[in-house]
């Protein structure tokens, strides 16, 4: 079904012109600023018609460039590897720590603090690598959950 692009009437099929307003068949077109439905006018950033509550179909819909299709692969592959690596690095510190606290914290200035051999040492590597890899999970898991409310909502503008 077809309105008119000026008064929203509806168009009947094959009609070369709008029988409410004149408006030649050229300037006819499916749902553009009005709704498909009942044919009322919306605004034209409009997703929702206000008047029935049909969401409605844009006419024009642009295509993402190649750069931003790359971009949006690109990005959240490298916050999932950088998630990876925190995790790692965290789980890394946390056996350092272990290691030092069983070897009577004798290891010979391992890991980023030095020869400091103290057991407050030993500590803090288990708190980094606890921290770090909490952060590694929490970018992971909020990748993830970026990525299914993606999907949910093509799958839900598809109909």
């Amino acid at each position: 079904m077809a309105f008119c692009s000026k008064c929203g009437a509806t168009i009947g099929e094959g009609a070369s012109f709008c029988s409410k307003c004149g408006a030649k068949a050229t300037e006819v077109k499916s749902g553009n600023n009005f709704c498909q439905s009942c044919g009322s006018a919306v605004v034209p950033a409009a997703e929702i018609c206000v008047k029935c509550g049909v969401r409605l179909i844009k006419a024009e819909r642009k295509s993402d460039t190649t750069a931003m299709k790359v971009f949006k692969i690109v990005v959240p592959a490298i916050v999932v590897l950088l998630g990876v690596w925190l995790v790692g690095g965290g789980i890394s510190l946390i056996n350092e720590g272990n290691e030092a606290i069983e070897k009577g914290n004798s290891w010979g200035g391992l890991g980023w603090f030095g020869s400091d051999t103290s057991p407050d040492t030993a500590h803090a590597h288990q708190v980094w690598g606890f921290s770090l890899a909490v952060v590694g999970a929490i970018l992971i898991l909020a990748v993830l959950i970026f990525l299914v409310i993606k999907w949910y909502r093509s799958e839900r503008s598809r109909g």
